[in-house]
């Protein structure tokens, strides 16, 4: 398995890095501000490469006045809320597919029973989790946006929870 890491001055961040895995690219990190020098041409040879990337995100914590505690770290999506949330993820679902980088899957939020720590995080219940799917994924589809949507992205140990979520919402989302 090769690994090409972006350099900071191509835009990417020094964290970016694109893994080759049986003859195609995965990539489950983020970017922001890349833009294209010229049509066709990349910053740099790990820009290039991410154009071939399957990018895998997860979902992250929604804007703190969306949330229960009205800050990044902890709590959880408010109720009414859910709707605002889901087109901020279409808008940066759209936002990466016009710089060419079209979200291959992702999840409806990154650890989603992982609400209590000293960086930002957001918490959802299967109910919450269900709500969300079921008001994300019609969305994506009435915007032409394909992306594969993925619940419970989580730890083996809350398992039961995976099964309530994918029994609930198996008509909306793709998989955990």
């Amino acid at each position: 398995m090769g690994t090409a890491t972006a350099e900071p001055s191509c835009g990417l961040g020094a964290s970016c890095a694109v893994a080759a895995m049986s003859g195609a690219s995965h990539c489950t990190v983020g970017i922001s501000g890349m833009k294209k020098r010229s049509p066709g041409k990349w910053p740099c040879a790990a820009a290039a490469a991410l154009t071939e990337a399957m990018w895998t995100p997860s979902s992250v914590p929604a804007p703190r006045w969306m949330k229960t505690t009205g800050a990044l770290v902890g709590g959880t999506l408010r109720p009414e809320c859910v709707q605002p949330d889901c087109r901020y993820v279409l808008q940066w679902l759209l936002s990466f597919e016009a710089k060419g980088l079209p979200v291959y899957a992702l999840s409806v939020q990154n650890e989603p029973y992982h609400d209590k720590a000293n960086y930002p995080c957001m918490g959802l219940d299967v109910e919450q989790q269900l709500q969300v799917a079921k008001t994300l994924v019609p969305l994506l589809r009435r915007n032409g946006v394909g992306t594969r949507v993925l619940a419970h992205d989580h730890n083996y140990a809350h398992a039961p929870s995976a099964v309530r979520v994918l029994d609930g919402a198996s008509q909306h989302v793709d998989g955990s």
